[in-house]
């Protein structure tokens, strides 16, 4: 092999330098870049998460003393002294038993005085009794004052409230003040309330963990135009209540912007002078400012350190590049380089790259051979793609979920829907277990197992998976995979939810179609003999009971009076027994009734009504039928109403509407009642809105819910999960037909197990009244 001349060897020295070092200069740089910021980034979270712990704990704390005074402010020895106390203003008899409450309750929790405030202002307690004790908050000397403050608030808003961080006068101390209104028999009697000290926000601000050997914490609040500093500094222990900014200064930044509200991170001066990376929060419960901060050469000493290492590495690399590419011109022909560029290109993806044919010799033909392999290469990939791109449009489009999967269960196809289901795109999905990325369908993978080995499709249908709080349900297919090299098999998931619903509306609607014509075949037959029996009885007891002359002549017949027999029927219960035959013909006469409605459609008593004004009517009618055998009082159910303001009135029949909503309202009654929660109240969600050319009303309960099987059979007739006698299974039934044969309407139900039930019902707005 000839040697290289020096002109040669000079000029690709030059081309590997400029190649190879330039770029690998400028990357290091970009690289070297993003390491600092990423320092810098990495140094600035932390600083931020410290002053985020700090809020928190704040928060948490003061939260924590609300939860406690509000249990404080509903115990009866607060509610009752305070009941006693407030109307003959005994300031200085509140010691005994609840002193020593109030006073062991103060110690326990920490705080630092406890005060009784009656609904005028007048201070009947304190543990402490420095000077606000026996003071009027509203006209005494301390109505400035932030315990003054929140008392206010606590009586404007009926709940717990805290005030800011103050200097608080009669305890020569800053304080924070929580109150709490107490109640007796739903009337606002007075106010308990806590001083909570400087102790607490102390520990916040002097606990330096995490800030290093400069590291600190500030809090200040704004008073005047200046911000005051509230708690002792790192490097001034007696700066509080003493060192403040001035708002505008350029001076300590951070701390002005916390007390004016903002929060943020950056770099600027302290109060010292000295450059420091702060991250400020303003805690608006306590009016008050906070920055964490560290000295900025600590708290970069990482990156400064990065810097360094970095040019240290830049000077190596440079020097072994340097080497290399001299050793490289001085060995290497210009041919054989050109040709290995051309590969590497080729081998990064570039199938338009091609060898330089400079001579005839072998490395000539190696280089024409080569490029028509980059050709034959790049036609293949080309058509490759192409037919991917195809199966991918081709299963994407599909609006089915379609998965593949191997024997084991891991992905190997997965297309738009199986994305839209999970939210998991197909490059994450690729390899992944089955029962990870798809968890339902992981459940079926015994199913798609047996169909590999048989080498049959399965299928299931109207499976229920549970999506959020809503049940849907889908067909599912499994394809087993019958090529010789490939074993697996596609998964196919049809999502036929509406279709089942559909299903369900055409069984319930051809039942009550039904049922109709029946009920009213069956009515009026019973009616007849049942109008009989009734009558009969009345007759019956008039004969027995009545003072008529005719009663009387017939006892003196019999050799009797109508006295003894009064008398023998009172000691039979024959008149007991009377009643119980009346009132069993009664409820008889109200189902035939019932059923008769079945076959009823009129628009007689048609009329435009307020939705609203109907639902109101119907809870009046519930709340007037309190029976304490039904175990509920309709009066302690809350009532939450949303009613559309601009609602248009429908036209319908009000006391057929007020018929359905009083089944409805009486029905979630007592399945609340029957569930017996102790530590939710029982309540109704009542809904009155437009929906498209609908009126829409929604009747919802938090009672025990129903299962699927008890939701889908619930507007039958004669069906009912009540006991024997207590209920007859048409309420709903009748309900039913009013709203969807009478009113041309919809009526549905949405439930399940612990979650409530909700009815909702659908109405025309624009009826012609005929």
């Amino acid at each position: 092999m000839p040697f290289i001349k020096p002109a040669i060897a000079h000029r690709l020295l030059s081309w590997f330098l400029l190649s190879a070092l330039v770029p690998l200069l400028v990357f290091g740089y970009i690289a070297y870049n993003h390491s600092v910021e990423t320092l810098r980034t990495v140094v600035t979270n932390n600083l931020e998460t410290i002053a985020q712990r700090k809020v928190d704990y704040i928060n948490s704390y003061f939260k924590k003393a609300g939860k406690d005074l509000a249990v404080l402010a509903r115990s009866s020895k607060v509610v009752d002294s305070l009941a006693l106390l407030e109307p003959t203003r005994k300031y200085m008899t509140v010691d005994g038993t609840l002193g020593a409450f109030l006073s062991h309750f103060k110690e326990t929790y920490g705080y630092y005085d406890l005060f009784l405030i009656s609904t005028s202002g007048d201070i009947f307690f304190t543990v402490l009794r420095e000077d606000d004790f026996g003071t009027n908050l509203v006209s005494g000397p301390y109505k400035d004052s932030p315990l003054a403050e929140v008392f206010s608030k606590a009586i404007a808003s009926l709940k717990t409230e805290p005030s800011g961080f103050y200097y608080y006068i009669p305890s020569q101390a800053s304080a924070t003040f929580i109150a709490s209104p107490v109640f007796k028999d739903g009337r606002i009697i007075g106010v308990v309330a806590v001083q909570v000290g400087a102790g607490a926000i102390y520990r916040v601000a002097l606990d330096y963990t995490g800030l290093g050997e400069t590291g600190e914490a500030l809090i200040a609040s704004k008073m005047d135009e200046s911000a005051v500093f509230l708690t002792p500094l790192r490097y001034d222990a007696e700066a509080a209540l003493k060192r403040k900014v001035a708002i505008g200064s350029l001076k300590a930044l951070p701390i002005q912007k916390a007390v004016l509200g903002e929060n943020g991170v950056g770099v600027y001066d302290d109060y010292r002078g000295k450059k420091v990376l702060a991250a400020w929060r303003y805690l608006p419960f306590l009016k008050v400012g906070m920055v964490v901060k560290k000295d900025i050469e600590e708290a970069f000493a990482p990156v400064f350190k990065q810097t360094r290492w970095f040019l240290l590495m830049g000077i190596v690399t440079m020097i072994i590049g340097i080497m290399i590419a001299l050793f490289l011109s001085r060995t290497i022909s210009r041919p054989i380089v050109k040709l290995t560029e051309t590969t590497a290109l080729m081998a990064g993806g570039d199938l338009t790259v091609r060898a330089k044919i400079e001579t005839d010799d072998e490395l000539g033909i190696l280089a024409r051979t080569f490029n028509n392999m980059i050709v034959e290469r790049g036609r293949a990939e080309e058509e490759l793609r192409r037919l991917r791109n195809l199966l991918k449009n081709i299963i994407d489009s599909m609006p089915s979920v379609l998965v593949g999967v191997d024997p084991e269960g891991r992905v190997m196809q997965w297309n738009l829907g199986a994305e839209k289901a999970t939210g998991v795109s197909p490059y994450q999905a690729q390899g992944e277990l089955i029962s990870r990325v798809f968890p339902q369908l992981g459940q079926e993978m015994d199913k798609v197992r047996q169909a590999i080995r048989d080498s049959e499709p399965g299928k299931s249908e109207k499976i229920p998976w549970k999506t959020g709080d809503e049940i849907r349900y889908v067909d599912l297919t499994i394809y087993p995979l019958i090529t010789d090299k490939v074993q697996g098999a596609v998964i196919r998931v049809d999502d036929v939810t509406e279709r089942v619903r559909m299903e369900e509306l055409m069984i319930q609607t051809e039942k009550m179609m039904s049922v109709g014509g029946l009920a009213a075949g069956m009515a009026h037959e019973i009616n007849n003999p049942l109008a009989g029996i009734l009558q009969n009885v009345l007759v019956m007891r008039n004969r027995l009971y009545g003072d008529l002359p005719g009663n009387r002549c017939v006892a003196e017949e019999c050799g009797t009076s109508m006295e003894m027999i009064k008398n023998y029927m009172d000691q039979r219960d024959i008149s007991k027994m009377f009643r119980a035959i009346m009132e069993a013909g009664r409820r008889a006469a109200n189902i035939v009734e019932n059923m008769l409605s079945f076959s009823r459609k009129s628009d007689f008593g048609f009329a435009l009504q307020d939705l609203g004004e109907l639902l109101d009517k119907a809870i009046e009618l519930a709340s007037s039928d309190y029976d304490l055998t039904k175990k509920y009082d309709f009066r302690q159910i809350k009532i939450i109403r949303r009613y559309e303001g601009n609602m248009p009135r429908v036209l319908c029949d009000a006391s057929k509407l007020q018929q359905v909503f009083l089944n409805i309202l009486k029905n979630g009654a007592q399945a609340m009642a029957d569930a017996g929660r102790s530590a939710e109240q029982p309540c109704f969600s009542l809904g009155v809105m437009p929906e498209g050319e609908m009126a829409r009303i929604e009747i919802g309960d938090n009672g025990p819910g129903m299962d699927e099987m008890i939701r889908k059979r619930v507007f039958e007739p004669f069906f009912t999960t009540k006991d024997v006698g207590i209920g007859t299974g048409l309420g709903l039934s009748v309900s039913y037909f009013i709203i969807t044969e009478d009113h041309s309407g919809t009526m549905e139900v949405e439930s399940a197990p612990g979650t409530g039930t909700k009815f909702i019902i659908r109405l025309p707005l624009k009826r012609e009244k005929t």
